[in-house]
């Protein structure tokens, strides 16, 4: 460093000693205590950011929860939609026992390959009994590779699946 510099206070690069703006950070090197603005600004940037982050997150909150409800407080409804969803929500239960249901019954279970998403072609019916109506590919006895659909009707039962009437079809 030559005698007519200085470093910055601020980011610690090398300036005139008679600067009176640093030329890399822009700080005021007039009566300016290192780091003291910056940390106040820091400081009060972070609390605005906070601020803003709550009031985003419960405006987010108030709209899911409108959704949610579709403006209505009737609690019939809601315990009814609750159970409706509960069932609904064993559809994968219903697709998981297919899966293995039909594998056991394919030629080469390793090449099964059933579509994504499958579940959607699942069906609640009421009282814990579903419908399934998909396809699966897979390798026959020769090797060449196969669709093969199936249908049929199941009862999901705490863990348990007993099919009530099963059909596939090359």
């Amino acid at each position: 460093m030559e005698p007519d510099e200085k470093k910055c206070p601020l980011c610690g690069e090398i300036i005139k000693a008679v600067a009176v703006k640093c030329r890399y950070c822009q700080t005021d090197l007039r009566n300016t205590k290192p780091n003291a603005e910056t940390k106040k600004t820091g400081g009060c940037m972070t609390l605005i950011l906070v601020i803003m982050g709550l009031i985003t997150l419960m405006m987010v909150i108030g709209a899911l929860s409108s959704i949610g409800n579709n403006g209505s407080s009737n609690h019939n409804n809601d315990v009814s939609t609750l159970i409706q969803n509960r069932d609904k929500g064993n559809l994968n239960a219903a697709w998981a026992c297919t899966q293995l249901y039909v594998e056991k019954r394919l030629v080469s279970p390793k090449s099964a390959e059933f579509p994504f998403g499958g579940s959607q072609g699942v069906t609640y019916l009421g009282k814990n009994k579903y419908s399934v109506n998909s396809y699966v590919d897979a390798k026959n006895k020769f090797g060449v590779e196969i669709r093969i659909t199936f249908n049929g009707e199941l009862i999901l039962n705490e863990g348990s699946c007993k099919f009530i009437s099963f059909q596939m079809n090359e």
